[in-house]
C-alpha cells in the first residue's frame, strides 16, 4: 500500500513539474508613469469638466510620456533559464541596474518554453551566432553570452547601456 501512495505521488509531482509554463517579465515601469502623469496632470490642471476629460487629459500626458522615453530608452533582451548561478547574478545585477538607469527597459525570456526558445534561437540566426548556453543578453547591436560577476560582465553591460542611450527599443521579432 505504502508503495502505491508513492508512485502516485511520484506521478503527480513528475507531471506537475513537467508542465510548461510561459514566463515573461517586462521590468517595465508602466504603473509608476502613470501614477507619476496622474499627479502632474492633478496639480497643474484646472477643475476638468467630469471624469471623462480628466481621464482623457491623463491619457494624453501618459502617451506623450511613453513617447518621450521610448526615444532614450535602452531595450535590453535577456535570455536566461532562472537556475543557474551565472543566470541568478545577472537577473540581480539587471535589476539593481535598472534603479540606475530609469530609461533601461529589461525584457526577460525564460528559456523554459518553447517560444522563448525558439525567439532566441531567430535572433541568434539574425546576430549569426550558434546557442551554446545561457544567459544571453542582447542590448542593440551587441551580445553578451554568459555572466562572470558585477565588476567584468555586468561593467561591459553597464558601458553598453551608457552608450547606447536613444537605441531606442525594437521588438525582439
Amino acid at each position: 500500500m505504502n508503495k502505491l501512495i508513492f508512485f502516485f505521488i511520484l506521478i503527480i509531482f513528475i507531471i506537475g513539474c513537467s508542465k510548461e509554463r510561459v514566463e515573461y517579465e517586462d521590468f517595465g515601469v508602466e504603473e509608476e508613469i502613470t501614477e507619476e502623469v496622474k499627479e502632474e496632470v492633478e496639480a497643474e490642471s484646472e477643475p476638468q469638466y467630469g471624469y471623462i476629460v480628466e481621464q482623457k487629459a491623463i491619457e494624453d500626458k501618459v502617451e506623450e510620456k511613453k513617447e518621450e522615453e521610448s526615444k532614450n530608452a535602452v531595450c535590453l533582451y535577456f535570455f536566461h533559464n532562472n537556475r543557474g548561478s551565472p543566470c541568478i547574478r545577472e537577473k540581480e545585477f539587471l535589476f539593481e541596474l535598472q534603479k540606475k538607469y530609469p530609461n533601461l527597459i529589461v525584457k526577460e525570456f525564460i528559456t523554459n518554453t518553447k517560444e522563448n526558445i525558439n525567439l532566441l534561437y531567430d535572433l541568434a540566426e539574425k546576430y549569426g551566432f550558434k546557442v551554446e548556453f545561457v544567459p544571453i543578453t542582447f542590448i542593440g547591436e551587441e551580445v553578451i553570452f554568459g555572466y562572470y560577476d558585477d565588476s567584468t560582465t555586468g561593467k561591459e553591460i553597464e558601458d553598453i547601456i551608457e552608450g547606447c542611450v536613444g537605441c531606442g527599443c525594437p521588438s525582439a521579432d
